[in-house]
């Protein structure tokens, strides 16, 4: 059975360059019915009340992607935003801005990074080399034979070393890499 295993490199994830100690990582559950609600489609209305918290999040809605929107049985509104800085994706930082059934915001959940300063130039790393690192990390976390192990493909992202655990720690460059292979636990 092929599997698509995230490498072990994801948690490693080939730290490349660290940040200044100044950021901060935000989980948020924030009541915004204070908010005045944009108008327009649900996620211009979503990037309005991101701009609109701006200031509180530590970021701007240019630094929000669209990711999917969806309607519940009551009629509520969920648009997902992910995170990004400089055009590279922020690991798990993504956050939600909910609408009740009449369009108005009530409320924005999620998690962000804030004060991320980091230069995506500084990250090079030759690609088979990161191969060969993430098949390695890959074969000995999932105990899997390394030549039945291939890299479909590898992200540069901005990974927070705390996000896993709610901690404010450095953020850092990696390389988030897919292996595929077959797994040996099925």
């Amino acid at each position: 059975m092929k599997l698509n295993i995230l490498s072990a490199a994801m948690l490693c994830m080939l730290a490349i360059a660290p940040i200044n100690s100044a950021m901060a990582v935000n989980t948020h559950f924030i009541n915004t019915s204070s908010l005045t609600t944009p108008a327009g489609s649900p996620t211009d209305k979503a990037l309005g009340v991101i701009e609109q918290l701006s200031s509180q999040l530590g970021l701007n809605k240019s630094d929000m992607t669209f990711k999917h929107s969806e309607t519940d049985a009551s009629g509520n509104t969920h648009v997902r935003l992910n995170q990004t800085y400089k055009g590279l994706p922020v690991e798990f930082a993504t956050l939600t801005v909910h609408f009740n059934s009449a369009g108005l915001n009530n409320s924005v959940s999620g998690y962000s990074v804030s004060n991320i300063h980091l230069d995506p130039a500084s990250a090079n790393i030759d690609t088979r080399r990161l191969a060969s690192i993430a098949t390695i990390n890959t074969s000995k976390l999932r105990q899997a034979d390394i030549n039945a192990l291939s890299v479909s493909g590898s992200t540069l992202v901005v990974f927070n070393t705390g996000a896993l655990n709610g901690l404010d720690n450095k953020n850092v460059l990696a390389y988030k890499v897919n292996v595929i292979g077959e797994d040996p636990a099925v």
